[in-house]
């Protein structure tokens, strides 16, 4: 349902005022962003989900950050990657709505518990982006069960499988 509100409750005035500002507060004019173009991806703080900024506009770009892994500035805040030993690919979407991404035998290697919010940084990522709904992790191009809230699973991963660690 669409409803209109007439009027905000206040006035016109009938001269300008100056507004009273606290110069603690005030900022730098902000420099022009190298990219209009933002992708959310998804790092770890306290084993849980939080989306943070990058320049990008595809599921590649998005997927190329989390793999990149957290900034200097994402570690001050106390962010992190459990991928971060782990090498990610993108390959080519095989149905609609669901990405595939090729490990590297690194993932396979790390303890379950990194797999697990390894597993969840990339589906929380990659659907993060326009029209992807589903993840299908692969190694070799093969399936690899994929620790999930309900345990190992073969199939392509939502974020569902996730809310234990999905951002507040």
């Amino acid at each position: 349902m669409l409803a209109f509100v007439a009027g905000c409750g206040l006035t016109a005035q009938s001269r300008p005022e100056p507004v009273q500002t606290n110069p603690a507060e005030e900022s730098a004019v902000p420099v022009s962003p190298l990219s209009t173009d933002v992708v959310q991806i998804y790092l770890v703080r306290a084993e849980r989900l939080v989306a943070v900024p990058r320049a990008g506009h595809s599921v590649s770009d998005a997927v190329a950050r989390l793999a990149a892994g957290p900034t200097a500035l994402d570690r001050e805040a106390g962010l992190d990657s459990a991928l971060a030993s782990a090498t990610v690919e993108l390959v080519a979407d095989q149905v609609p709505d669901v990405v595939t991404v090729q490990m590297a035998l690194e993932f396979t290697q790390l303890p379950e518990r990194d797999r697990f919010l390894a597993a969840a940084q990339l589906v929380w990522t990659v659907t993060e982006v326009c029209c992807a709904k589903q993840v299908r992790v692969q190694l070799d191009a093969r399936p690899v069960p994929i620790p999930t809230d309900s345990g190992p699973v073969l199939r392509a991963l939502h974020r569902d499988d996730y809310r234990s660690v999905g951002p507040d």
